[in-house]
């Protein structure tokens, strides 16, 4: 559950029609009450049992007694809590939230973003398995940034002399992810205090702490941390989306999962006309295959799904002049590999996957959901309850959790993975919570290989039940089940 960018290489030409592509600026929908510019913090609803101490009481025993209904109906409630929109928007209440990019930036400043936090190319989980158990082979697709970027957001694009490759910067409000998803790291007004207050937004404290021996530092207990990924829809005709289908993979495959070797996928009307029939949909544009060869636009005969059956944002004018050109760049590479043409104003966002990390017990709550055209079906659908005063589709998604500390008789943790945002960086046989409490200072390097990642030498396994007092964590500084730290700090 590490924040993802794509290996970016050389950019690759496009056609001319999409060279000379322009943004259309006309607005096809009346604008919500409030706009995005306007969104002032809105905190985590009432309703939800989020830090409420009754029902806290009743996770943690449940934790002890392995009573899975009581956790998973929590872990369903903080997805449909954290999804209701703010007052007056069509917006997620996350999205009035500062993105990990304003946090981390250097003396950062209400909306602004330093070209010193955007600039900096950060190391992968992919990068790190390679390093650190060659027997785990995710070599991934390329995903080269468009001539089209290149000419139109010059200052959006970060060039890498010794590996020669391109990728673009983080905006304000999205982070690029190097692929067709835009990622956002939404965290709660008190985690950001919390972070900022205790100065882990910045190398020299977290190199202090470090030097001083420090073992490990810790946030408030309101602090939620999100990743959530976003997937371009065009306003016009059918957009492709590849969906997850458990059995294709079996767990112990170490190769590459990614979304663009999934065999299934649907396609979205915003219309509606098509949804319930069978239609041919493309996706996947001008993408490479790791060693350089070009893969195939893909072309299916799917379902088809309204967009109502996503949560979903309608992109207007006054979000689109509210982005900066970063968010701009991120999402038209997006919609350029997704649907072969740039981001139009008009054209949706839809939420495909997300993560809600909450420090409402000391080891964290962590939380997993995706969308699934069968969301009804298998382990990851029970113990929905019954709310019927959400918002939303949050029902059409699957969730996975991570709250269970305890292993099975080998030591092992069960099976936790987002496969959208974990299939694009590590194996399916993997769990959020073995992930996560490797999160320290410093990164680990070819020159530092017992430093933190997501599997270093002292503590591979990718389902060992780990604990933040174990010795292969002694030479790090733990940052409290929170990645962003090590990946965002200045």
């Amino acid at each position: 559950m590490y924040p993802t960018m794509r290996t970016a290489a050389k950019y690759s030409l496009l056609p001319l029609f999409v060279i000379l592509y322009s943004v259309t600026v006309t607005t096809h929908a009346a604008e919500p009450v409030q706009p995005l510019s306007e969104l002032s913090y809105v905190p985590f609803p009432m309703g939800y049992d989020y830090m409420d101490k009754k029902a806290l009481l009743e996770l943690e025993k449940a934790i002890k007694t392995r009573d899975n209904k009581v956790v998973r109906e929590h872990a369903w409630k903080l997805w449909a809590g954290i999804m209701q929109p703010a007052p007056g928007s069509d917006w997620p209440l996350w999205m009035s939230w500062q993105n990990s990019s304003v946090v981390f930036a250097e003396k950062p400043t209400k909306g602004e973003v330093s070209s010193l936090s955007t600039q900096k190319i950060h190391h992968t989980m992919r990068a790190q398995n390679k390093l650190h158990s060659p027997k785990v082979n995710t070599q991934s697709p390329l995903y080269r940034v468009p001539d089209w970027i290149l000419q139109q957001y010059p200052d959006s694009v970060s060039y890498d002399i010794q590996s020669q490759t391109f990728s673009i910067k983080d905006g304000k409000y999205f982070l690029s992810n190097g692929d067709i998803m835009i990622a956002t790291e939404s965290i709660s007004e008190q985690g950001v205090k919390s972070l900022v207050d205790g100065g882990l937004t910045q190398v020299s404290t977290l190199d202090k702490l470090h030097k001083d021996g420090i073992n490990g530092v810790s946030v408030n207990s309101w602090t939620i941390v999100t990743k959530h990924m976003y997937w371009p829809v065009k306003k016009d005709g059918l957009t492709g989306l590849p969906v997850w289908w458990d059995k294709q993979y079996k767990t112990d495959f170490s190769g590459y999962v990614g979304y663009e070797t999934w065999d299934r996928a649907i396609a979205i009307d915003p219309s509606g006309a098509k949804a319930g029939k069978k239609a041919e949909v493309s996706y996947l544009y001008n993408l490479h295959h790791y060693d350089g060869t070009p893969l195939p636009t893909v072309n299916k005969n799917v379902n088809t799904y309204s967009i109502n059956d996503f949560y979903h944002h309608k992109v207007t004018q006054a979000d689109w002049d509210t982005f900066d050109k970063n968010d701009q760049a991120i999402i038209h590479s997006a919609s350029l590999w997704a649907n072969g043409r740039p981001f139009e104003v008009g054209d949706f966002l839809v939420t495909v996957a997300m993560h809600i990390n909450t420090k409402q017990l000391p080891a964290w709550t962590l939380e997993s959901v995706w969308w699934s055209d069968t969301p009804n079906e298998g382990e990851y659908s029970t113990h929905r309850p019954s709310l019927n005063h959400a918002k939303g589709p949050w029902k059409h998604y699957l969730l996975t959790e991570a709250f269970q500390t305890q292993a099975d008789k080998d030591g092992n943790l069960p099976i936790a993975v987002n496969p959208y945002i974990e299939g694009v960086t590590h194996p399916i046989a993997t769990n959020c919570r073995n992930c996560h409490v490797r999160a320290g200072w410093p990164a680990a390097s070819k020159t530092l290989p017992n430093g933190a990642s997501y599997q270093n030498p002292l503590c591979q396994g990718l389902l060992t039940a780990l604990a933040p007092e174990d010795t292969c964590f002694k030479s790090i500084l733990l940052t409290d089940f929170m990645w962003i730290v090590p990946d965002r700090a200045n």
